[in-house]
């Protein structure tokens, strides 16, 4: 089935730590995710490779550290290499 081919290449990411956050959003289909990549080519490939990438609207935005942050590790262990999922 499609969604298990999905949910398989989703979780391949999340142990590669590319893919190191993954939110349903509460009431809705759908969900927020954080992926750490070293370039746009890269997330396009991750973006690409999802079984469902054609029946996806997806928005992307960038982010950065703020200056102001006390703890600009927090996300840091969240996921990483080998991890369970």
């Amino acid at each position: 089935m499609l969604f298990d081919e999905e949910k398989a290449c989703a979780q391949e990411w999340q142990r590669k730590g590319k893919w190191i956050g993954l939110w349903r959003i509460a009431g809705m289909h759908g969900n927020y995710s954080l992926f750490d990549v070293d370039s746009h080519e890269e997330l396009n490939e991750i973006l690409w490779s999802l079984p469902l990438f054609d029946r996806i609207d997806f928005e992307v935005v960038a982010l950065c550290r703020h200056r102001s942050a006390l703890n600009g590790d927090i996300l840091s262990g969240v996921v990483r290499e080998g991890a369970q999922v």
